[in-house]
């Protein structure tokens, strides 16, 4: 199936109205994939990407590139660079893996990076968008890892999550650049530059 046609099956799963929250809870469990945006999204990309190591590195990058693009919400407040870091390693790792590998992270790395200023923790409302951009980069790393297709969709759920309350991208803004210039490079297996709201940072 061609690129065209895959990045439109993943924005119809994406807008079919299921809710993008995708969460993990040790009592009650995670929902079906089935049953959420961003699973529908995985489990179109494994349906319709032809090779289980293909199906790895594309899912792997795409949702890389979303916890990265979601960490502008991140260093809207917060100077710690500890998460761009975690993520620009996975993503140097999943572009130069071979046919038989996945990416070698630190366990500690794998870890949730928590928001802080001058030391303390961020507990007021703007916890919310910096939290779900760290989670998102958690998740990440762990798909990376092991592969799991709930780490792929909880990713995505946290990277939705960050730009919902935060105040640097609306979530239409978000979701376009998800299908139009991710997924588009994530098929294609290529880098995908870190956006101008990084840049501005200081990352590359």
């Amino acid at each position: 199936m061609e690129n065209k046609e895959i990045i439109r099956l993943c924005r119809a799963a994406s807008d079919s109205g299921m809710s993008w929250d995708y969460f993990e809870d040790d009592e009650i469990g995670s929902p079906d994939l089935r049953d959420t945006a961003p699973g529908a999204v995985i489990l179109t990309l494994n349906n319709h990407i032809h090779g289980n190591h293909n199906q790895w590195k594309s899912i792997a990058l795409l949702v890389a590139y979303a916890a990265r693009h979601s960490l502008a919400c991140w260093f809207e407040y917060c100077d710690d660079d500890k998460p761009y870091r975690i993520i620009r390693n996975v993503i140097d790792q999943v572009l130069s893996t071979d046919s038989q590998s996945r990416c070698s992270i630190d366990e500690a790395d794998l870890a949730v990076c928590r928001p802080m200023e001058n030391d303390s923790p961020i507990i007021d409302c703007r916890a919310s968008d910096t939290l779900a951009a760290g989670e998102a980069v958690s998740h990440a790393a762990r798909y990376a890892v092991a592969g799991l297709d709930k780490d792929a969709a909880a990713a995505l759920s946290d990277a939705y999550a960050a730009f919902d309350v935060s105040p640097v991208e609306s979530i239409s803004v978000f979701k376009d650049w998800l299908f139009d210039v991710a997924l588009p490079a994530a098929l294609e297996l290529r880098n995908l530059p870190p956006d101008n709201s990084l840049a501005k940072d200081g990352q590359s």
